[in-house]
C-alpha cells in the first residue's frame, strides 16, 4: 500500500514540476516571439515611412520622426536591441529547482541543465530518503 502511495506521489510531483517548468518555459518564449514580431514590424515601418501612429490616432512623435529621417541607423538599434532583449528573455543563465522548498538542481552550480533521466534519478533519491522504509 505504502509503494502505491509513494510511486503516485513521485508521478504527481514529477507531473507537477514538469508543467510548472513548461508554463514558464512557454510564456518566456512566446514574449521572445511577440518581441521578434514586434522588431520587424518597427523596422518594415521605419524602413517603408509608415507612420504607426496614425493607426492608433495619436500624433507621431519626434522620436519617430528622427527615426524615419535616420532609417539605417533606427533599424540597425532597433535590430540590435531587440535581440539584446530577446537573448536575455531566452537564456537567463539561471535554472533553479526546488522540490518541497530544498534545492534539488542549480545551473549556477553545476553550468548546466539536467538530463529528463538525470531529473528523475534526483527526485526518486530525494522521495526514497523521506520515506526509506517502504512496505
Amino acid at each position: 500500500m505504502i509503494n502505491t502511495q509513494v510511486f503516485l506521489v513521485k508521478n504527481t510531483l514529477i507531473f507537477t514540476l514538469m508543467e510548472q517548468i513548461m508554463t514558464l518555459l512557454w510564456h518566456i518564449l512566446l514574449a521572445a516571439k511577440v518581441l521578434s514580431l514586434a522588431k520587424m514590424v518597427i523596422i518594415i515601418a521605419i524602413g517603408s515611412g509608415i507612420n504607426l501612429f496614425e493607426y492608433i490616432g495619436k500624433q507621431q512623435p519626434n522620436w519617430w520622426i528622427w527615426c524615419t529621417f535616420n532609417k539605417i541607423y533606427a533599424c540597425l538599434v532597433v535590430f540590435f536591441g531587440s535581440n539584446m532583449f530577446e537573448g536575455m528573455l531566452i537564456s537567463t543563465g539561471a535554472f533553479e529547482l526546488y522540490l518541497n522548498d530544498i534545492p534539488v538542481w542549480s545551473k549556477l552550480e553545476t553550468g548546466r541543465i539536467p538530463q529528463p533521466a538525470e531529473l528523475l534519478q534526483i527526485i526518486d533519491n530525494y522521495l526514497l530518503f523521506d520515506n526509506p522504509y517502504p512496505a
